[in-house]
Parts: structure tokens; sequence; C-alpha cells
């Protein structure tokens, strides 16, 4: 199924399911007009998309239309970095379709100021995009001009056997085939595309072997994370995203 068949219809189910805002503003209206708000902003910061792509298979991704970008970044200083990045990223009108959805569900109604803020959060944390595998710069721990290396598998922050978590030097190519299929050795919190961690989606009724003992995310985690936006990503309805809006609704 083709993205644009996805959202046609995703937003027919919308459309056809209850809610209590006025007739004359349906769900699907409210999906479309959020969408049409935040799109410019959406595509200008997906700017691992910029560079050649390039259509892939993954292993537990087959069929699912996933792109192997290959980017370039400069630091403060003028030294350039390229990286390779494997990514299934929604369009914002599936965006703006989850979020409608989940906050219709979680307070009631929807309300459009609180969409825009979902919206937000979502293109703060991750521009809107999802990391399959592969490796994603950032220039955050510290904030000083230099970006580091952090790698991702399926749409989480992970460390890869062989590649520099947070290493600032540029990748070799060995470093960059490990990126996109290395061995994990360590998983993180947060799940993209709106940064919900395991302790949310236990409470949204996840299984909690997302968590080892010692309160540390587990391979599970990755395991979850990817079922849930397989599944969103041909459905109106984003468990991650609800388990988000959950814990925060407004």
């Amino acid at each position: 199924m083709t993205l644009l068949a996805t959202t046609a219809l995703a937003l027919s189910m919308l459309a056809a399911s209850p809610t209590s805002q006025p007739a004359s503003q349906s769900t699907a209206g409210a999906a479309e007009t959020l969408a049409k708000e935040f799109a410019d902003r959406l595509q200008r910061s997906r700017y691992m998309e910029r560079g050649p792509a390039r259509d892939v298979t993954l292993p537990g991704w087959e069929g699912f239309p996933l792109k192997r970008f290959t980017y370039s970044i400069k630091d403060r200083d003028g030294t350039e970095k390229s990286a390779d990045v494997v990514m299934l990223n929604p369009s914002a009108e599936q965006i703006a379709i989850w979020i409608v959805n989940a906050l219709t569900e979680v307070n009631g109604s929807y309300d459009p100021d609180n969409g825009r803020r979902v919206f937000k959060h979502i293109l703060g944390q991750s521009g809107g995009q999802f990391p399959v595998a592969g490796v994603v710069y950032e220039d955050i721990l510290p904030a000083d001009g230099v970006n580091e290396i952090f790698c991702f598998r399926d749409g989480v922050t992970v460390e890869i056997d062989s590649v520099p978590h947070r290493g600032t030097a540029p990748l070799t190519p060995e470093h960059v085939e490990a990126s996109i299929g290395g061995k994990v050795k360590r998983v993180f919190t947060y799940a993209r595309v709106q940064s919900t961690s395991p302790k949310q989606w236990i409470a949204n009724g996840g299984s909690p072997e997302v968590l080892g003992a010692e309160g540390k995310p587990t391979q599970r985690w990755l395991d979850e994370v990817r079922k849930a936006y397989q599944a969103a990503w041909k459905s109106p309805r984003n468990e991650l995203l609800m388990a988000w809006v959950k814990a925060n609704p407004k």
C-alpha cells in the first residue's frame, strides 16, 4: 500500500469515527487543517532527507518503503561529516491524523491548540523522522557546534558494536556499514517520532519486559517500538503517540 493510499484510507476511517467536535469541523477536517499548517515546517526539519536516497529492505521491515539516505553536515569549524541512515518517515497528513486521533481519544475532544502543541513537540524531538537504522548526527551533548554520532535501530537510540557512540570524528566506510547492520550493544530510552519512554509504554498497557531488572531498556523495547510503528504506518492510530499523549494530555 502506498503512503498516498494509506493516508486516504486513514482519513476516511477518521471521518467515520465518533467525535465531540461540532459537525462543521470533523476529525478528518481537523487533521487536514493541522497537516497544512505544519507541512512546510516538517519538510524543513528533515535535514537527513536532503542527500541521495535509494530504496532498501532490512530484516523485520519487509514490505515497508524504507529509504537509505546519505547526507552530510558541517561542524562549526567547517569539518564536514557524512553518514547513512535508513528511514520510514510519515507525511504531515499521517502525523496529523495520529495526533487528532490520540487527543480525541485521551481527552474526549480535539482542541486545535493542543494539536499544535503536540506537532511542535514532535518536530522538536525528531523533526518528524523515524530512523530505522544508521547514524543521526546531533549537536546536543554538549551543544558546542560539534556534531556527535548517535546510532539508531527501530526508532530508538542505541549503541552499536564498533561504532563510537557520541564520537565526533568523521565516520569511516566501515563505521557507516556497521551503523546499518552491526550488533546492538545497548538500548536507550526514547522512541521516535514523539520520544515515548518505556515507562509511558508500560502505563499504556505495553509489555513490562521493555525494561530489565535494573530499569534499563531491553532489546524487547526495540521489538515493541518496531511492531507499534509498523502497525501505525497503515492506521490512523499510533500506540506510541497514544502512550505519550496519555502522559502529556494537555
